[in-house]
């Protein structure tokens, strides 16, 4: 299976809308975004509860206000992501199936945060893993975005 940075949807209805970024943003593809006055911003590791979706392109990086592809996240929906390496529970034989993580970014790379767990309904809710995936490069998940960080679907 091939290394990837951010989430990929695994199941669900990918939910495409276009949305135009707002001016000066910074986000890569498969990236968590958020939404500002109307327009997809890049957000922070410490933003997990204010995802509206994932970004399926890069940003411009402009103040022309391109209008990208984002995949509004649902409950419904499942995604791929990589634990945070290093992290405490940074193996699948160490994370707890149905425990909601705090996301991270870190080098423009997002994972999920396997030791600290999140506000309740917020987070990626971890709901599968293999347990022969190394931990070197963070071991795969398969999970969801908790109900009340799904802003798009709860208002």
């Amino acid at each position: 299976m091939a290394y990837y940075k951010g989430f990929e949807l695994a199941s669900g209805k990918d939910n495409i809308v276009k949305i135009a970024e707002a001016d000066s943003q910074t986000f890569y593809r498969n990236s968590p975004v958020g939404l500002s006055s109307g327009q997809v911003v890049a957000l922070s590791d410490t933003a997990a509860a204010d995802i509206f979706g994932i970004a399926l392109e890069d940003s411009a990086n402009d103040t022309n206000n391109v209008k990208i592809n984002v995949s509004v996240i649902t409950p419904e929906q499942r995604w791929r992501a990589r634990l945070k390496a290093g992290a405490t529970a940074d193996t699948p034989d160490e994370i707890t199936r149905g425990a909601g993580y705090i996301l991270d970014l870190t080098s423009s790379h997002w994972t999920v945060d396997g030791d600290t767990g999140a506000t309740e309904g917020q987070g990626f809710v971890i709901e599968d893993y293999d347990p022969k995936q190394a931990s070197v490069d963070g071991g795969e998940v398969v999970g969801r975005f908790g109900r009340l960080a799904c802003l798009a679907v709860e208002g």
